[in-house]
């Protein structure tokens, strides 16, 4: 049986309750998610933010693997 290119190479993802991920992000309040994002320079949530306010911001950020701890180290480190 032969293995495709590369398959050695991939790395699992954790699991992630993204239900419970999306409450942690919300917990942060808008501002610090949009510094974040902000910071990073993360294309689009502007957009995003001012058509669908936190919740659309939060999905945006999952979509793009972005956890509650990345986004509370960046809050503490800016601090």
């Amino acid at each position: 049986m032969t293995m495709p290119v590369g398959a050695e190479q991939t790395k699992q993802l954790p699991l992630v309750d993204v239900d419970f991920e999306k409450k942690q992000l919300k917990s942060l309040h808008i501002r610090k998610l949009v510094k974040y994002c902000q910071h990073r320079k993360l294309k689009g949530y502007a957009t995003i933010r001012n058509s669908n306010g936190i919740d659309g911001l939060v999905e945006f950020l999952i979509e793009r693997n972005v956890r509650y701890v990345d986004v509370s180290r960046f809050v503490e480190m800016s601090a």
